[in-house]
């Protein structure tokens, strides 16, 4: 049996959670699963794993039901996988007491500079991080980027390079309305993002290209700050707040799209590890674009499933957007299609595996 602890297992919500989803769902096929999030959401009905449930309102309390849980399995649960290290502390307990493996994903910004506290409990949860990347049995980077950020702290520590998994399954592309260009862009509405850059970006092409609309779906604190934007440069016409969306009217979009944009900026204490939407985009047979920040160079191949640019250069997005439109610049679909079907959940699990055999020393 394979535990793993999470914050939360959503289909909907992305990011971490997503992810959980989707490693619940593939490695099922190879063990029984039993997963143990600090937040118990509806969408686990669907999936075919034990949950320690629970009705904790607090945090500590949380902690020590799953802790007691754990021990009462037993010898049931040969091996945790952590989404990070901050859901690893119960694991490595375990390992303490009894020995058991666990192993640890990393996502890029967890590995940097630790935000949002200071003082004593800033000095703790270093030191914590520290314990608990040291202790594991396995560490699992989502990017080259996080590995060569995880050795740049820890120069010993030894992980493999997982990307993140998707769903596979190549939608309908309709025929697109050549006499509309649609970008699209999604993610969580801060500055890291990017989108400030492409909004600058369209500014520059929409005399060229009236037609042209670019869709932003998502929310997050810089929302106003990008609408402020759009009303001081006079691209109401152009740009297209869609709020959030559902699964599938992403999936509308990625297919209705010319391009999906996200050219991330490098933050203090945030950063771009990976950049999913990039390859869902591909899986839809959508090339995309995104920045030298992060891990995006791993999750684009470039002038192959996509375009990478330098970070905030609206001039760059902009020449590339106006190259691909002026020119009927196109990628190979079947690179996209390659690219996205090399993410899907069924083979990362498959990679998951193959390691947690290793240190289990469990043929599936």
């Amino acid at each position: 049996m394979i535990a793993l602890y999470t914050s939360s297992i959503s289909l909907v919500k992305g990011g971490i959670e997503n992810t959980s989803y989707l490693l619940c769902k593939g490695l099922s096929g190879y063990d029984s699963i039993i997963a143990a999030p600090l937040s118990i959401t509806d969408e686990l009905k669907d999936l075919n794993v034990d949950v320690l449930d629970y009705n904790i309102r607090k945090k500590f309390f949380k902690y020590l039901f799953l802790f007691k849980e754990h021990l009462k399995k037993g010898g049931s649960i040969q091996y945790s996988l952590c989404l990070t290290w901050k859901y690893a502390v119960i694991p490595y307990l375990i390992k303490r007491i009894s020995g058991r493996p666990y192993g640890v994903m990393m996502h890029g910004s967890d590995l940097m500079p630790i935000s949002n506290t200071s003082g004593l409990r800033l000095i703790i949860l270093s030191r914590l991080r520290n314990v608990i990347l040291k202790n594991a049995t396995q560490l699992f980077a989502n990017s080259l980027f996080t590995l060569e950020l995880l050795k740049k702290d820890y120069a010993d520590f030894e992980a493999e390079v997982i990307h993140p998994p998707i769903i596979y399954d190549i939608p309908f592309k309709s025929e697109k309305n050549k006499k509309q260009y649609v970008l699209f862009s999604i993610g969580r509405i801060e500055t890291r993002k990017g989108f400030q850059d492409c909004i600058e970006a369209v500014k520059l092409l929409k005399y060229k290209y009236p037609n042209l609309e670019y869709r932003i779906a998502g929310t997050g604190p810089y929302l106003e700050d990008l609408k402020k934007l759009v009303e001081d440069n006079g691209l109401e016409s152009s740009v297209r707040f869609l709020g959030r969306i559902s699964e599938e009217e992403k999936i509308i979009q990625y297919c209705e799209a010319d391009i999906v944009l996200m050219p991330s900026r490098t933050e203090i204490s945030s950063i771009e590890g990976f950049g999913i939407v990039f390859v869902e985009a591909n899986m839809c047979g959508c090339p995309s674009l995104g920045s030298r920040s992060g891990g995006i160079s791993d999750a684009i191949i470039d002038k192959k499933t996509g375009w990478i640019v330098n970070e905030k250069s609206p001039n760059e997005i902009a020449e590339i957007i106006d190259d691909i439109y002026s020119n009927r610049k196109s990628l190979d679909i079947d690179d996209l299609y390659s690219w996205g079907m090399k993410h899907s959940y069924q083979n990362i699990s498959r990679e998951y595996i193959k390691h947690i055999k290793k240190a289990i020393g469990k043929v599936y």
